[in-house]
């Protein structure tokens, strides 16, 4: 194999693996090696930005002594590689469409999937590298630093390769199925999405967890262990006793199961990529005869077909639900046990902190900031027909606002379960998410209209009206701070006098609802008559 080949290959294929950024790089003017450098750059700085944001989870315990939350930490940062995997082996693999190509220039096979594999290693190692520290942490408690450097790193690139391997062994083993090929959109989306909540839910529960174990005994302290994941375990027996003889075998065993693995991608997996490559995709079949359906349900159905986009969906749960509720959710934790015990009197606070959180959620990545826009073509055409533009509109911002707020509804309900907050308080907290939903998605989708862009060839286009990532970012650390002082002060005032609170609360929330449905009936809903 030509290293030259492989660096050309790596560079084209770091292109794909997320075309959002590429754009981003791209509208600021940055082209070839520039183009590349930043996209390298990028993955560089996430891995810093995971491995300082998370050793606080694993610093203050000697997992040497603590078999079940190594193995949990273990799992956790896993299936956080898996859900960034699921998105990269997509669009490195299927997306780019390019293995035909490369099938008439002087590449060789191995070349060619040599880059695309180092490309898929790269984006799922920040997320893997806290791995390192799980491993350092725990061999530091039996061994000295060198010893311990040196035993986490074989056992680190030991469990990376074999997470690797299986994990683009699941993923092209599901993507070569007919099944998968009839329902391409459907199935890619659905795999985003589980794997992105599956990442959620392994932080929820390591914190739950983690908060559970700490009991006080004689007013010390004292950490009790979780259960063993005995997959993964191992690893711990492997990082705290690696000379024994078990030890000896279970790492001949890992290497055994790692050749394993890799016989199947060779020789299996690889070889179908080519074959799927050249074979058109499995024709739908017919639908029904003599059914059909209302015009409204009709429209629904277009609708719903047109966020059904693998990249706008990911791009969606991982701007709007997955980032505010990584804010949320260590804060939130901090103080699981004193949540348990708030008295009703705090209603309006967490009223007010339902509807700080819809406004974290929804931004320019939203669904209601793009849906009018994601028409193309269609949306002239549908404007020359018979039909209410109006009616039209209005079914889109209620298909698309009713769409967020049940996936929000659906995360605040998880927090305030984990956070055992007593019922009304739960209630309140979707109240106050559900009429702030409402004021910020017509916010955006009046947005939209006024901003359309029907001619965009990237999504990205579409997100980065207006502001891009780093406006974003700006909006979420802002609204956190505005947030958390708000609810500090009304908390406060709530213990002061709790009716006095609750009522200028729910007076003031009520009253700007009013004010800004009122102006967006006025200035947007009846110009469109």
């Amino acid at each position: 194999m030509s290293l030259k080949n492989i660096l050309a290959l790596f560079k084209v294929n770091l292109i794909y693996a997320n075309p959002q950024q590429t754009a981003a790089y791209r509208k600021k003017g940055k082209t070839g090696s520039k183009l590349f450098k930043s996209l390298l750059n990028q993955y560089l700085l996430l891995s810093v930005v995971f491995v300082v944001a998370y050793s606080w989870m694993f610093l203050t315990i000697n997992l040497s002594e603590y078999p079940g939350f190594f193995t949990m930490y273990l799992a956790l940062f896993a299936l956080m590689a898996f859900a960034q995997s699921v998105s990269v082996i997509f669009n490195v693999f299927y997306q780019s469409e390019d293995l035909e190509d490369y099938l008439y220039l002087p590449f060789k096979q191995g070349e060619v999937f040599f880059a695309k594999f180092a490309i898929v290693a790269l984006t799922i190692l920040p997320f893997a590298l806290p791995l390192f520290g799980v491993l350092l942490v725990t061999t530091l408690g039996k061994f000295s630093l060198p010893l311990g450097i040196l035993l986490s790193l074989v056992l680190f690139l030991l469990f990376f390769a074999l997470m690797f391997t299986l994990y683009i062994l699941l993923v092209s083993s599901l993507t070569q199925t007919k099944v998968f090929l009839r329902h391409k959109k459907t199935f890619s989306s659905a795999l985003m999405f589980l794997s992105s909540f599956g990442m959620v839910a392994g932080i929820l529960y390591i914190n739950s967890a983690r908060s559970s174990s700490e009991t006080y005994i004689n007013d010390v302290l004292v950490l009790k262990d979780q259960f063993i994941i005995y997959p993964l375990y191992p690893f711990f027996k492997l990082a705290t006793d690696p000379f024994s003889v078990s030890s000896l075998l279970i790492f001949i065993g890992l290497l055994v199961l790692l050749g394993i693995f890799t016989f199947i991608l060779i020789k299996m997996i690889i070889p179908r990529f080519y074959l799927q490559a050249n074979v058109e995709p499995v024709k739908k079949k017919a639908q029904g005869k003599g059914k059909k359906q209302s015009l409204k349900k009709q429209l629904l159905t277009y609708n719903f077909n047109l966020i059904k986009d693998p990249t706008l969906l990911m791009q969606f749960f991982t701007s709007t639900i997955i980032l505010p509720l990584c804010f949320v959710f260590p804060v939130a934790s901090i103080g699981t046990k004193m949540f348990t015990h708030l008295p009703l009197t705090y209603a309006g606070v967490t009223f007010l902190a339902g509807g700080f959180f819809a406004f974290l959620c929804l931004g320019n990545t939203s669904l209601s900031s793009v849906i009018i826009s994601l028409d193309r073509e269609n949306f002239s055409f549908i404007k020359s027909l018979p039909l209410s533009l109006k009616k039209y509109l209005s079914l889109k911002f209620w298909f698309t606002t009713l769409f967020q707020l049940a996936l929000m509804s659906l995360s605040l309900l998880g927090l305030g379960l984990f956070l055992k907050l007593p019922l009304l308080l739960i209630f309140t907290l979707l109240l106050g998410t559900i009429l702030t939903t409402i004021i910020v998605s017509l916010f955006y989708f009046a947005r939209d209209y006024r901003l359309l862009t029907l001619n965009w060839t990237n999504i990205t286009q579409l997100f980065q009206r207006g502001g891009g990532n780093f406006t974003r970012m700006l909006i979420l650390f802002g609204t956190m701070l505005v947030g958390t002082l708000f609810v500090g002060l009304f908390a406060f005032l709530s213990t002061l006098s709790p009716l006095v609170g609750n009522l200028l609360i729910f007076l003031l929330a009520l009253g700007l609802f009013i004010i800004f449905y009122y102006h967006y009936q006025k200035n947007f809903w009846e110009k469109l008559d």
